[in-house]
């Protein structure tokens, strides 16, 4: 019976320095992955939040787009839009009041009166 409970204390003493050294091994894991976790969390803060913000924001722009406001496209033509379609806009530019029909992707913004320069 005393060799059967000194076999039973070695077992135990085994399995508590098998979970030591797990616990160290998961904190060393944990050392290791914290970073890479932290940098990802970083980079999505500062590359995808702006650009979600900034999408919504052109999103909202071209959903607010009426007859008569001056756009600007993104070849840089500046014009006033005359109709709005589903996915194209006309819009009427240059001294000869030429009219151009557009997608509304095209449009990079809305030009505002006080963006608007005196000729």
């Amino acid at each position: 019976m005393a060799i059967i409970s000194v076999t039973i204390k070695n077992k135990n003493s085994q399995s508590g320095e098998r979970f030591k050294k797990g616990g160290v091994l998961m904190s060393q894991i944990l050392r290791n992955i914290l970073p890479i976790v932290v940098m990802l969390g970083l980079f999505y803060a500062i590359v995808f939040i702006p650009e979600n913000k900034r999408r919504k924001k052109y999103s909202s722009m071209l959903q607010d787009l009426k007859a008569n406001d001056e756009v600007l496209t993104r070849g840089g033509i500046m014009g006033k839009v005359i109709n709005i379609q589903d996915d194209f806009v006309i819009i009427e530019s240059g001294p000869e009041r030429s009219r151009l029909k557009i997608s509304k992707q095209g449009i990079a913004s809305v030009v505002e009166e006080k963006d608007k320069i005196i000729e």
